[in-house]
């Protein structure tokens, strides 16, 4: 019968918040069928996407003006933007490219700010703005992620029996077969795909999907013969183009409306428009040719492995927001087999190249296989560590921690994707330790003697504090990840969205229902071990829980450890060794130091030897299945001479077993090849190896003179190249010197042994023509340059006469003259023939040309002129190396007056990031710090848990030199995580320590008895996070980052824990009397005083 006291000690255990989960254990079933139920049905109807939905916090602002070079972008558009929006509240950086006709404008705002309310405001700005009449209204738009892509295709047919028209005629009713139906809202028909050069026969097909002008070509014979000009056709086809309301009237009992209806409905209306002129009239088929005149001009082509000389055209499939990926990928492809079946696509061949849903299933399946071999490699540490129904319960723990993280997400209008399924591999390793050690001490206090609900409540009153702060901790770790910059630091921020969802639920189930299964699951031994270990353990317990144990062993068979089974004693073995290792440092103070200050010594050795050839890369590159290459030509070369160029390339690609699809975009000076592999599976060679391959096999068009290069698409969050440097001059007056400059910049990473891919973001183009007028011809003619500009502009560029409806959608007439849709020659300009008020003029009569220099872009950020010289290293080659050597030579060059230079390159444009990261750090030092205060009321015990961290970088670099990994974000999460699992193992021997001395049991005897008491569970703990995120490191580089960062960091940090700190507290604290916790600082200042004493004393004596 237990005393009083011991009652009552039993009754508080019971009906604390803790113990009333246990007592009532049906209600934790209930809630753990509840949770397991409802958190199934999550999992499966949670949105699954590939990548994150993203706010940038970025807008962007683009204007067209047609035929304008980029200096004239510049200076008449782009820089009037940018003085207008430059004051607007809330922007961190502006930047522009001012290319041939188009202005683009690019603002990055703090974070933060309200994107839609800033929108308003950019375009409200945008509108006071006069520009030229010729120039487009800019549009205004947000940056961000694209989640509603369902899967990209490409249809394709033989070049001999598909024109690139006839393909975006089929493309297009495509697009209007399957839209809406089977989970499709929409189809985009790739613009870089739309092709066919100025025009052609106009007739069949069309649609949204291809973006064209009506364009009426003007035969310059016959306007000439009929003594008409461009301005007058545009306006007769003006005035046959309009609708005029004239009102409601009232008409008998009833008001009708009154229009008049001129709008051009069709292109026999447009054909048949009257045009007149002196002496008589004539239709406007007379006068031209009306074409679909497509607003791009590139040339596709594309297939599949053992498929060539097809033209190709690309299409992307949408799905609804937040819809079921995998059951709209389902029925689009079912839609989409069922309709290119039909007779109507005869010949036509498609292949599925970029699929979502197969993406997200091989993620989930990888994330699924990882998780169940985690569960079972835990359970099976678990299982030899503490026993079969221990491990159970240990092991439902994540699963059902998972489910409850699902709800939360779901709950937040969160999404599963690649950066949640990261955080919960990462959580696993950490929630499941929690979870262990009250299984583990609950099973220990077993063996002592106690039943199992007395076991789960003593352990529950024991670690509940420390688990709570040790949890704590790994959660405010993360917190500042919560506000990295920039765009890499909004999808890092899911990271600690998802793992403060399931960290607290672990907790909470380690703290509630778990102790409730244990107390149910486990069965009341019919023994207790009494030997000298457990009776040291008896020491610090209070009476009540000694009365208790007494009580609950009445009847049990007392056996000794010897009597475990064999792999039992064997730990015990090895703990014994461990303590008889205590004791021998404890005795003997030159090993103690030894011990201490060594692992100190092989950090610092390790960052000077190891670090600099571990090197740092952002974001690792993996063996990813989309490749993409780019041949450029000498700027001006066009579409033509472009498709000559690459003619050919599509045969050598076709014979390629590993490619799944493959597209050839032939441009103006650029072509871009972009291959999709098969998975990594299916091939032997992984994506670099085949990238090099390609490289070797298309090497002519190098030796040709063409720049050719190729890059493995990185995964993970967009960042730029890996070396760079930018070259800015503060005004378009040093133009070129910076060009000049920015070559040999260009120059110089060319002959860098390693570099790939090197840009230089401004080349000269082949120049342009100026025409200048003579003023004193013009004062003769009576006439301005204003007079004749608008003429000369619209012969060339076209004029824009009203709009039509085609293929149900508005398109615009625009009105130009023939000998002005291909080759356009300074002569051609010189023999056009102006109508002005004082009559005909041809522009040779009144103008000049001369032959100028140009470039094709002028870039600016935050108003300075700037060109980015940059490049990609070979695989295996990291930044560290190449960036010094650049900046180095930045720093001994003789720069003209009026040019700079700022560093560029991968880190440095993440810097604000990297700069963030290491806040970051810093901060969840501090935040970890403050914790421990509070924890132990003390400055020197934290002081003693933090040196476990710094010497975990020990394990992290020896990790990273052996397997390869350089420093990366992966590394920096990682030592992250890594900070909460190192001291949730050092709080626990520090308290246990701790709370020995403060019962008054002798310094050394507490250290060994904390040590003997938390041996197995710092194995158990190791051993359990190791192989809980050990199964992803074959993942990919950056998996492989994090893993064995967490992997090799708590090796080495486990066994400093179980040695070193310790001895660090013993240092620390001893005395000459037990339990004197007197800090070191203390009895320094003690005997200091001391010495001062005897020094007055002898003193006084002379």
């Amino acid at each position: 019968m237990l005393s009083s006291k011991a009652q009552s000690y039993f009754h508080r255990l019971e009906t604390s918040f803790f113990g009333r989960w246990i007592v009532n254990y049906k209600v934790s079933f209930l809630v753990i069928i509840l949770v397991i139920l409802y958190g199934l049905y999550v999992a499966f109807t949670i949105p699954k996407e590939s990548s994150p939905d993203v706010k940038f916090g970025i807008v962007s602002v683009t204007t067209v003006y047609p035929g304008a070079n980029p200096v004239d972008i510049d200076d008449v558009v782009t820089s009037k933007i940018e003085d207008e929006i430059k004051d607007l509240d809330g922007i961190d950086k502006i930047e522009s490219t001012s290319s041939l006709g188009v202005s683009s404008v690019v603002i990055t705002l703090d974070n933060g700010v309200d994107v839609a309310n800033f929108i308003n405001d950019t375009r409200n700005a945008v509108e006071t703005i006069s520009f030229p009449d010729e120039v487009k209204d800019p549009s205004v738009v947000e940056i961000s992620t694209a989640n509603e892509i369902l899967f990209q295709m490409i249809l394709y047919g033989s070049k001999d029996t598909f024109s690139m028209n006839h393909l975006r005629s089929l493309a297009n009713d495509f697009k209007d077969d399957v839209k809406g139906k089977g989970g499709i809202v929409d189809v985009g028909i790739d613009a870089s795909f739309t092709s066919n050069g100025n025009g052609g026969a106009f007739g069949g097909g069309g649609g949204a999907g291809s973006d064209f002008d009506v364009q009426v070509q003007l035969n310059p014979t016959i306007l000439e013969s009929y003594g008409l000009t461009v301005g007058q056709v545009v306006g007769q086809i003006r005035a046959y183009n309009q609708n005029l309301p004239l009102g409601n009237y009232k008409l008998g009992d009833l008001r009708y409306d009154y229009r008049i209806d001129n709008e051009i409905k069709s292109l026999s209306d447009l054909n048949e428009i009257p045009i007149t002129f002196q002496g008589g009239s004539t239709k406007l088929s007379e006068l031209s040719s009306v074409v679909r005149h497509y607003k791009n001009n590139n040339i596709t082509y594309g297939g599949t492995f053992d498929s060539a000389n097809n033209h190709a055209i690309s299409l992307t499939i949408y799905k609804k927001s937040r819809s079921n990926v995998f059951n709209d990928s389902a029925d689009a492809r079912k839609i989409i087999d069922e309709t290119l079946q039909s007779i109507a696509y005869d010949g036509l061949e498609y292949a599925y190249t970029t699929d979502l849903a197969d993406i997200i299933i091989d993620d989930y399946t990888s994330l699924g296989w990882n998780g169940i071999t985690s569960v079972i490699l835990v359970f099976l540490i678990t299982m030899i560590f503490i026993g079969f129904r221990q491990s159970l319960i240990a092991t439902l723990a994540m699963p059902i921690s998972f489910f409850i993280t699902f709800m939360v997400l779901n709950y937040l209008g969160m999404t599963m994707n690649f950066m949640v399924n990261f955080s919960l591999i990462l959580s696993f390793g950490m929630g499941i330790d929690t979870v262990i050690v009250f299984i583990e001490s609950a099973r220990e206090n077993m063996k002592k003697g106690y039943n199992p609900t007395s076991a789960i409540l003593i352990t529950m009153h024991t670690y509940a504090r420390p688990n709570i702060i040790t949890s704590l901790i790994n959660i405010v770790v993360f917190i500042p990840m919560l506000v990295l910059p920039g765009i890499v630091g909004k999808f890092l921020s899911f990271i600690p969205i998802t793992l403060f969802a399931t960290l607290l639920a672990s907790l909470l189930l380690a703290l509630t229902v778990n102790g409730a299964l244990f107390a149910k699951f486990n069965k009341k031994l019919d023994y207790y071990y009494n030997d000298d270990e457990h009776d040291e353990s008896l020491a610090i317990m209070s009476e009540e829980e000694k009365e208790i144990l007494y009580a609950e062993r009445a009847g049990k068979e007392q056996i000794t450890t010897n009597s475990a089974p064999w792999f039992e004693r064997k730990i015990d073995d090895l703990r014994e060794y461990y303590v008889s290792t205590l004791r021998f440092l404890l005795k003997y103070p030159f090993w103690r130091k030894i011990s201490i200050f060594l692992p100190v010594g092989l950090v610092i050795a390790s960052l000077v030897i190891l670090a600099p050839s571990i090197g740092f890369k952002l974001f690792p590159s993996g063996d990813n299945p989309s490749i993409m290459f780019e041949t450029t030509a000498r700027e001006g070369t066009d579409v033509t001479k472009m498709t000559q160029i690459m003619s050919g390339v599509d045969t050598i690609l076709a014979q390629i077993p590993e490619i799944k699809s493959y597209t050839i975009d032939i441009s103006n000076t650029i072509s871009n090849i972009a291959v999709e592999l098969v998975k990594k599976e299916e091939r032997k060679r992984d994506s670099f190896e085949i990238q090099a391959f390609i490289e070797k096999e298309l090497s002519y068009l190098s030796e040709q003179g063409y720049k050719f290069e190729g890059k493995v698409q990185a995964g993970g969050p967009p960042t730029g190249k890996a070396v760079g440097i930018k070259i800015i001059a503060t005004d378009k007056s040093y133009l070129n010197e910076l060009n000049s400059v920015a070559q040999d910049f260009e120059n110089y990473l060319l002959a860098m042994t390693g570099t790939l891919n090197v840009t230089n973001s401004s080349t000269e183009s082949p120049g342009q023509f100026s025409f200048q007028f003579d003023k004193d011809v013009l004062a003769r003619y009576g006439l301005t340059p204003s007079d004749l500009q608008n003429e000369i502009y619209g012969a060339i560029n076209g004029i824009k006469a009203g709009t039509m409806m085609v293929d149900e959608k508005e398109r615009d007439i625009v009105i130009k003259v023939s000998s002005f849709t291909e080759d356009v020659s300074p002569e051609l300009l010189y023999n056009l023939i102006i109508s002005t008020r004082s009559g005909p003029v041809r522009l040779s009569d009144v103008a000049t040309v001369s032959t100028d220099p140009a470039l094709t872009n002028v870039t600016r950020l935050d108003g300075d002129i700037v060109i980015s010289v940059e490049s990609d290293l070979q695989q295996g080659l990291q930044p560290t190396d190449y960036q010094p050597l650049l900046e180095q030579f930045a720093q001994e060059y003789d720069y003209p007056t009026g040019i700079s230079y700022k560093a560029g390159g991968e880190n440095e444009e993440n810097a604000e990031l990297i700069q963030g990261a290491m806040i970051a750090f810093v901060v969840a030092l501090f935040m970890t710090f403050v914790l421990l205060v509070y924890m132990f009321n003390s400055f020197t015990k934290p002081a003693i848990v933090l040196y476990s961290i710094f010497t975990a970088l020990l394990g992290v670099n020896i990790g990273l030199w052996i397997t390869g990994n350089p420093y990366s974000m992966a590394f920096a999460i990682g030592f992250i995580s890594l900070i909460g699992v190192i001291v949730n193992t050092a709080i626990f021997l520090v308290d246990r320590i701790n709370e020995n001395t403060k019962k008054g049991v002798g310094l050394v005897e507490s250290i060994i008895e904390a040590g003997q008491a938390r041996f197995k569970p710092i194995i158990i703990s190791t051993l359990t996070t190791i192989l809980g995120i050990g199964s992803s490191v074959t993942q990919d580089e950056f998996y492989a980052g994090l893993g064995y960062t967490v992997i090799f960091g708590l090796l080495f940090s486990s066994l400093i824990t179980l040695v070193a700190v310790p001895m660090l507290y013993y240092s620390v604290f001893r005395d000459k009397d037990p339990g004197d916790q007197r800090s070191i600082f203390i009895r320094i200042k003690e005997k200091l005083y001391g010495w001062l004493h005897l020094i007055q004393q002898k003193i006084k004596s002379q």
